[in-house]
């Protein structure tokens, strides 16, 4: 069994809040809950970061003051002790070294993000066919943003595109 499980709400606060707070760009703080498409929220984020000269130093320099959520680390070692623990997340792997470090360094899978010879985030690129068959955890870990909807595709996919 491989337990799957997202990144972002669940284990860590939200990355792009904690860089909304840090630049006081507020503009920064949408997540997918209020804009439900993921290419036109990365394209919004991505205007705004150039649109102000936040350069991906900037990011990691917050992102590596994050504190893993309360509880955490010791579900994840826990979890770890009974089955395969996989993260499934919609950041960035420039994004989660500091993270996953505090996390234990769990197995991520998540997108990469393009930066050009200034260190100025510039595209995207997701995730493609990573092929692993999924059987989520029966309930989440904590309370927060982990998504009953997630969950169910998690269900009933076997290939992540």
């Amino acid at each position: 069994m491989i337990c799957c499980l997202d990144l972002e709400g669940v284990l860590v606060p939200e990355i792009w809040i904690q860089v909304a707070k840090k630049t006081k760009i507020d503009s920064l703080r949408l997540t997918t809950r209020e804009v439900p498409d993921y290419d036109v929220l990365m394209k919004r984020r991505l205007g705004i970061l150039r649109e102000y000269g936040v350069k991906l130093k900037d990011i990691q320099s917050v992102i590596s003051k994050i504190k893993p959520l309360a509880g955490a680390r010791g579900f994840l070692d826990k979890l770890r002790g009974h089955t395969q623990v996989v993260i499934l997340s919609d950041t960035y792997y420039e994004f989660a070294g500091p993270l996953l470090e505090k996390l234990g360094h769990p197995t991520l899978f998540c997108n990469w993000l393009e930066v050009d010879a200034h260190g100025r985030s510039v595209s995207r690129s997701a995730r493609r066919g990573i092929p692993i068959t999924t059987s989520p955890c029966s309930r989440p870990p904590m309370r927060g943003s982990f998504s009953t909807r997630r969950l169910r595709s998690l269900e009933s996919t076997r290939n992540f595109k």
